[in-house]
């Protein structure tokens, strides 16, 4: 493991300058994006230790084919039947122990393939099928040699995708990162094939007059040996990056935690001074009064502060740490975007690559809480945690002055969506679980909900982000929680949506607190851009989406209490009853659209004046 001081320290006055361009950098016109994408492909595959190609001629795969034979290192075989191809693939890759690339033109010529990658799906044999296609325009229109080749080998691969079309819109890097992601697919933890459709426009062949870059022969995204044996590896790893970088984060998105997990990430932010940027859907974002020693630097704010760029561009990190599903502050998602790190670690023990800004160095498979603990204990055993930073302290110093911040705005103001939240933060008790809902109430929970809230049960349905059936998640929770309360932090629009749940919260004897801040439906698209390019009347016909419901009348259900509240006062006492005596209550808050959007900016404006001495 290095024992080299870390790579560097955070200076408060000082912000790195861009590096001299080393040469003219060729535009758009003069790269060869085709050749460029296909040979980074290859080239990542290399880096990963995948030798052998395998491929058919024709006209469609004609860029892979060129790539593939202008890669050095790779052993490209022709075989005119595709078939046969399959089979010699399936028997290299056997005989190695290592995926075997299949390449091979548009239409019938993939369904040859299929009898070698049944096999192989069943044998648990690697092959990383890519198949050739005509661009979606021309499918559907009789286009010769073109069929429906997307999902044609069904339940026998691991993992299938349709790649983008390459171009000026998609940067070639990015298939770097598919090749990444389908050579961890074909190996572990349950090798087999894996089938890439790859679609291209004409021109087909290498343009004359163009470059293409020679790529980079080590991995754009370092990941895990398959195997058992990959474990320790990856606790030295983490160390190590521990050890070698003060200028580290930790960000955890939504994520279900045990207490065991939790305690391991949080042993590891305390020994590394990495500010802990968490969810509170991660169970992860709580201040511990039980910490003994040295504190967990639990950062709440990070919404609101990383909206400040003068506070946010002097602190870039080396080393984000990663866990979890992609973060839903988007904020946080465009700094990372446009301060790249130098390692970006996501710990994916599950192989979803949740991580849609492509950002990633590294990914490591290991169990989230053993492996920071395992790392944790290497680093305090060879004397390498370096603890609280000055780095640590500048996050902790915001942290403050923005929470002091975003109290004084809302102290002074009538009670709106950021203040709803607020109060839940500060109102439900430890013995209660919430359920936010997607839209608006799950990115005010995120950007307001404090550190030192007593509630660490906090459930969203962050998979797919919908706002489908959220209020019967919530009866659920209920139930197969012991019955415990819950209370339902849901937007008046996505209540409506899942009206029949109500009656059976009833129905099923569960405590149930719905807080809606009702804003006359559709809130959110008024803190969209699209305010700005279309007339006020336009924009209240496309995304204004009045419900035309009172809600006040859902009282009418049996057995459904519904109440107003008109302040964080009232609201805190309402949610305090509800809790308290159990049943099914709503608590409705009216919520100007206009005002609610201007308190939002206000707030961002406040913090950005706070955090600005905070360095």
């Amino acid at each position: 493991m290095s024992c080299r001081r870390p790579a560097r320290s955070w200076v408060p006055s000082s912000m790195s300058s861009p590096a001299e361009p080393s040469g003219p950098v060729p535009t758009s016109e003069s790269r060869d994006l085709l050749q460029e994408s296909c040979r980074g492909f290859f080239a990542e595959l290399l880096a990963h230790g995948v030798e052998a190609v395998v491929a058919s001629p024709g006209s469609r795969n004609t860029p892979l084919l060129v790539a593939a034979a202008r890669t050095p290192g790779l052993d490209l075989q022709i075989h005119l039947d595709e078939r046969d191809a399959g089979f010699v693939a399936l028997g290299r890759a056997r005989a190695s122990e290592r995926p075997v690339v299949l390449v091979c033109t548009s239409g019938t010529a993939v369904a040859n393939y299929l009898p070698a990658v049944v096999e192989a799906g069943h044998g648990g044999v690697p092959l990383i099928v890519v198949t050739s296609d005509r661009p979606p325009e021309l499918r559907g229109w009789g286009a010769g040699q073109t069929i429906d080749q997307n999902g044609i080998f069904g339940p026998n691969v691991r993992w299938s995708a349709e790649l983008a079309v390459p171009g000026p819109a998609v940067d070639p890097g990015w298939y770097r990162r598919v090749a990444a992601r389908a050579f961890v697919s074909a190996t572990d933890p349950d090798p087999g094939p894996v089938h890439l459709n790859w679609p291209f426009r004409e021109p087909l062949g290498p343009q004359p007059g163009t470059t293409v870059p020679t790529p980079p022969t080590d991995p754009l995204v370092r990941v895990t040996p398959p195997g058992p044996y990959s474990r320790p590896f990856e606790v030295v790893r983490l160390a190590e990056l521990a050890a070698d970088h003060e200028l580290g984060l930790i960000v955890v998105g939504p994520l279900d935690t045990d207490p065991a997990t939790a305690e391991g990430i949080r042993e590891l932010s305390r020994a590394t001074g990495w500010p802990l940027l968490a969810e509170p859907t991660s169970k992860l974002r709580f201040v511990d009064p039980a910490d003994s020693g040295e504190p967990c630097p639990v950062i709440g704010a990070y919404d609101q502060i990383l909206r400040s760029a003068r506070w946010a561009d002097v602190h870039q990190p080396d080393v984000v740490l990663r866990f979890g599903s992609s973060p839903t502050s988007k904020p946080l998602r465009l700094w990372l975007e446009r301060h790249p790190p130098d390692h970006h670690v996501l710990i994916d023990p599950h192989r979803r690559w949740n991580e849609a800004s492509f950002t990633l160095t590294e990914v490591l498979a290991g169990p989230p809480g053993e492996l920071c603990s395992a790392a944790t204990r290497r680093l305090r055993s060879l004397d390498l945690a370096h603890g609280t930073t000055s780095w640590t302290r500048s996050w902790v110093r915001a942290e403050t002055s923005a929470q002091a911040a975003i109290d004084a705005v809302l102290a002074s103001e009538p009670l709106m969506e950021a203040g709803i939240a607020r109060v839940l933060s500060d109102n439900v008790p430890s013995g209660a679980s919430l359920m936010v809902a997607n839209s608006m109430p799950v990115r005010d929970v995120d950007s307001f909900w404090r550190p030192e809230a007593a509630c660490r049960a906090v459930y969203a349905n962050r998979g797919a982000n919908g706002i489908d059936g959220l209020t019967a998640t919530a009866v659920g929770l209920a139930i197969g929680g012991g019955h415990r309360p819950v209370v339902l932090h849901i937007g008046d629009l996505a209540l409506l949506h899942d009206l029949g749940a109500l009656p059976a919260a009833v129905a099923a004897g569960v405590d149930l607190t719905v807080v809606v801040p009702d804003n006359g439906g559709g809130g959110i698209f008024s803190f969209l851009p699209v305010t700005e390019l279309v007339d006020g009347h336009e924009f209240e016909r496309l995304f204004h989406t009045p419900p035309g419901i009172e809600l006040s009348d859902l009282g009418r259900f049996g057995g459904i209490e519904v109440y107003e509240a008109g302040s964080a006062t009232e609201l805190a006492q309402l949610l305090g009853r509800s809790i308290a005596t159990g049943g099914v209550n709503m608590i409705r808050v009216r919520v100007d659209t206009a005002a609610n959007v201007d308190q939002h900016r206000r707030i961002t404006a406040a913090v950005a004046e706070a955090v600005r001495g905070s360095t």
